[in-house]
């Protein structure tokens, strides 16, 4: 069985593997975003782990009406902005950007580049703390995830103009907040 909608019945039918199947198909998608919206490793796995959970149970009502994959990225979303309203996944954050900068940084640079690079990702990351949640999910998905402003409206079901206004006024947010990163660079 590889064809997606044939997966999708015989999972809906109660068949493991053919979820399984799914889930191996979405998963890099599914965490790449979890990451985007929550900033570091550790809350993403737990995030795609929580997206996947709720997807099996939710299984017999997905209709068709989306793409597979545009219905996990809303699954993602809604379930990142779960997790942020608890707070979940704040204390960590600071903690992991280290990390993150460190992974970064392994890439074949000088060390003038991998500082520069280093403390770009810290204040866009840093930025992207001063968004909402909505701006920050229209953001990552327009921005990192290269989706349409259709696309994005599909996944967060909302309309393609209320995008457009995340969109702007989360760009707007991050100018002011990015700012003053000039003058450090230069």
């Amino acid at each position: 069985m590889t064809d997606e909608r044939q997966l999708i019945e015989a999972a809906q039918a109660g068949n493991r593997n053919a979820f399984k199947q799914l889930v191996e198909s979405n998963m890099r998608q599914v965490y790449y975003l979890a990451y985007d919206l929550t900033g570091n490793h550790q809350d993403a796995e737990d995030l795609s782990q929580e997206v996947f959970v709720r997807a099996y149970k939710s299984l017999a009502r997905f209709r068709g009406d989306a793409r597979f994959s545009t219905w996990l990225y809303r699954i993602t979303v809604n379930s990142a902005g779960s997790m942020h309203r608890t707070r979940y996944f704040k204390f960590r954050r600071k903690q992991d950007s280290l990390e993150h900068a460190q992974n970064v940084s392994n890439k074949e640079n000088g060390p003038l580049e991998k500082a520069g690079q280093s403390l770009v990702n810290d204040h866009v990351h840093r930025a992207m703390e001063c968004l909402s949640q909505k701006e920050r999910a229209a953001f990552t998905l327009r921005h990192l995830h290269d989706q349409s402003i259709a696309q994005i409206a599909e996944t967060m079901n909302i309309t393609n103009g209320t995008v457009k206004s995340l969109l702007f006024r989360g760009l707007q947010k991050m100018r002011r907040e990015l700012e003053g990163i000039k003058n450090e660079l230069e």
